[in-house]
């Protein structure tokens, strides 16, 4: 599922409030701005799927629908930093892999 066609909890994301921010270069996951709970600025992430194939919704999925996993203030602060970096720089946003 593409990321921008994610919305759930519908109940808890204000309609259009849904930010993308960055989807990595893999397309496997994304990072999103967003009203929830009535505050804006939440940042959410999620695993897209197969963002051509409608019908993966990838994770997290609710009832149906691509859904957001909110991440709370500080990693979110943290999340945000590093798309920031990569967004000005180019590089691109992973983790370091332990051998």
């Amino acid at each position: 599922m593409h990321p921008t066609d994610a919305h759930s909890p519908k109940w808890r994301i204000e309609q259009g409030t849904i930010n993308v921010v960055y989807t990595h270069p893999s397309t496997d996951w994304s990072v999103a701005t967003m009203t929830y709970d009535e505050v804006p600025g939440c940042v959410g992430i999620r695993w897209n799927g197969d963002i051509t194939n409608a019908a993966d919704l990838g994770y997290p999925s609710a009832r149906g629908n691509g859904a957001w996993f909110i991440l709370p203030e500080g990693p979110a602060q943290m999340m945000l930093a590093m798309v920031a970096f990569a967004n000005a720089t180019g590089e691109i946003v992973s983790a370091p892999v332990s051998s």
